[in-house]
């Protein structure tokens, strides 16, 4: 029986009627920093911010998302998913509110992790509402459909920003967050079921001291990529922002792996799927680097804003869509070897070449990083279902990991080479993880996803 044709019952309405409530967090939580990328160059001027300044746009909203991710499901765990979930909707339609009425880079940024907060909270719950929500029969369908969703709006978030920055100023990007987030907020409180009362010692069992660790490393380790582009690998405050997060994480590492559970030892993972994981992190630095530069690059290079910059990078997002739907079916015949290991060439050609390829090589990085996603998706999950839950935590964390480094050094390279400067040191970057790919497959033969 199709997905379509399977009987609707009382609790299918109520996972769609759920699922309909999800949607606009859904968007805003995976699709914001597209549309913000698209307005950087005109934030930039409008506040007459340096280089350096203008990377922790970005940053400001990513750092906190990865750091606290895992926070907030753990929260949500004692709490309440539904009251976790309605707190990320109201920090990040509060953010967008004071990042749209911001004068100067200091609100705007109390904006931006007001909105990472937010978007920690949507990521870490918005799956697994769906997952609870949904009975085995239609979860699959449902899950596709936001991942559908999000490959829709990938495609329609840089002409849609650039629009609305030509029409109505890059604040006019804040202000539609708003509007949204308070969409989902009407939506939850209406659709989803109320949680259940928390216990009153629930804060008594939570991670603090581990939650702690690991916000100081990703805020220090993010703050050290970035602060060695601005004042050396070899100034103090780099080297103290690198030390504290260096420690803070063997200090995590050390708690994790004395741990009771099982699941939360680093030692549970195969050298396979570390590699693996070491892989997805490349990507996803490579894609959050690429995501920064390449407005500021066009507008400076070729006076490109709004409308304009948001058409010009939109092959990128259409590639990647495509090469998403062929990495798939690619990875179904043939195993995860060749999309993973193929998409990480393509991407890195693509950017290599775009200065003379254009739009032409737009597309191809993003035929390429589509590819890979799936690849090392399927690579990863191959298997799982007895750590599932752990093993994508642990993948989240990852790759918001990946994302912020790849905007701090993004940010540390425009600082060094200027914002006009060719993007093909990106595409240089990914292609030595070609190597990497064989690491992650030694001893095995490529995995087909089921």
């Amino acid at each position: 029986m199709l997905p379509s044709q399977v009987p609707e019952t009382p609790s299918s309405r109520v996972g769609w009627r759920c699922f309909r409530a999800l949607l606009p967090g859904f968007l805003l939580a995976n699709l914001e920093g597209s549309l913000v990328n698209i307005v950087l160059p005109e934030i930039q001027r409008s506040l007459s911010l340096s280089l350096g300044a203008t990377g922790w746009i970005p940053l400001a909203c990513l750092i906190p998302t990865a750091a606290f991710c895992p926070f907030m499901g753990v929260l949500a765990d004692h709490i309440g998913r539904r009251r976790i979930y309605l707190t990320g909707l109201l920090l990040i339609g509060l953010g967008s509110a004071v990042a749209g009425v911001a004068t100067g880079l200091t609100l705007l940024l109390f904006g931006r992790v007001l909105q990472g907060l937010g978007c920690a909270a949507l990521i870490a719950n918005g799956l697994a509402i769906v997952a609870e929500q949904f009975e085995a029969a239609e979860r699959g369908r449902a899950l596709g459909l936001m991942l559908a969703m999000v490959g829709v709006g990938a495609i329609a978030a840089p002409p849609l920003g650039g629009a609305i920055s030509e029409y109505t100023g890059w604040r006019g990007v804040f202000w539609i967050s708003t509007c949204v987030a308070m969409l989902g907020v009407y939506g939850v409180v209406r659709r989803l079921p109320i949680d259940p009362p928390a216990s009153r010692d629930w804060y008594a069992h939570m991670s603090w001291l581990r939650n702690t660790l690991l916000v100081v490393s990703v805020v220090t380790g993010v703050g050290a990529v970035w602060g060695g582009g601005r004042w050396g690998w070899h100034d103090g405050n780099t080297l103290a922002m690198l030390s504290v997060s260096l420690l803070s994480l063997s200090i995590l590492i050390a708690l994790a792996r004395s741990s009771p559970e099982r699941s939360s030892r680093s030692g549970h993972l195969t050298a396979r799927t570390r590699w693996s994981l070491a892989v997805l992190v490349l990507g996803s630095l490579a894609l959050s680097a690429l995501g920064l530069v390449l407005p500021m690059y066009l507008s400076t290079r070729f006076g490109l804003e709004g409308l304009s910059l948001g058409l010009k990078v939109l092959p990128f997002p259409v590639g990647l869509v495509l090469g998403a739907l062929l990495g798939g079916r690619i990875g179904d015949a043939r195993g995860t070897l060749l999309p993973v290991m193929g998409g990480l060439v393509l991407f890195g050609v693509g950017v290599v070449g775009f200065s003379s390829l254009g739009a032409s090589g737009l597309a191809l990085a993003g035929l390429g990083i589509g590819a890979f996603s799936v690849g090392n998706n399927a690579e990863l999950m191959h298997d799982r279902a007895h750590d599932v839950g752990s093993l994508t935590g642990l993948i989240g964390l990852l790759r918001l990991l990946g994302q912020a480094l790849g905007v701090g050094l993004g940010g540390a390279a425009m600082q060094q080479l200027g914002a006009g400067a060719d993007v093909a040191w990106i595409g240089w970057l990914v292609l030595p993880g070609m190597f990497l790919v064989p690491m992650a497959y030694r001893g095995a033969s490529s995995r087909s996803p089921r």
